[in-house]
């Protein structure tokens, strides 16, 4: 075999480790969450960045990622999707985040219904939005994203 053709062999072996490397899916740890920038007041970015104790698992992203654009989502319904997801918190601890998220204006529920459903607001859209373009499932995502910066996240709205 000549000399060129090790290199390539060589090459392509590690191209390949790098591609799979780049497929993987993403582990939000501590170090992780200090890399990304999230365009937007310092309550939200820590809102987002906010893990379980436990797990460390990234539980306000979680709850927004279960909604659509413009769909309800039942108090139990957002419980079972985040046990779903992996998250072993209480049904009490869930439903704190759930009021927490409510509370800073990104989701909201009719006030008369008897069945409290939820839906995004502004700012809870754009950081569905935001969960999207900043916390992707894949490590290629996250260096195109938050590495190189490629984005097309519209600005915060400043009001509902």
């Amino acid at each position: 075999m000549s000399p060129l053709n090790i290199w390539n062999v060589v090459f392509l072996i590690f191209f390949l480790i790098y591609l799979s490397f780049t497929f993987t899916e993403m582990p939000y740890d501590y170090k992780v969450l200090r890399t990304i920038t999230i365009p937007a007041p310092k309550q939200i970015q820590d809102l987002l960045k906010t893990t379980t104790t436990r797990e460390g698992l990234l539980i306000n992203v979680k709850l927004i990622s279960a909604f659509k654009i413009n769909y309800a989502l039942s108090q139990t319904d957002l419980v079972e999707h985040v046990t779903e997801e992996g998250i072993e918190l209480t049904e009490k601890r869930i439903r704190d985040y759930i009021a927490l998220l409510e509370k800073k204006n990104l989701i909201s529920s009719p006030p008369t219904a008897w069945k409290k459903e939820y839906t995004l607001t502004e700012k809870g859209k754009w950081c569905y939005k935001c969960i999207k373009h900043r916390f992707p499932k894949r490590y290629f995502w996250f260096i195109i994203r938050n590495y190189i910066g490629y984005s097309k996240l519209p600005p915060f709205p400043e009001t509902d």
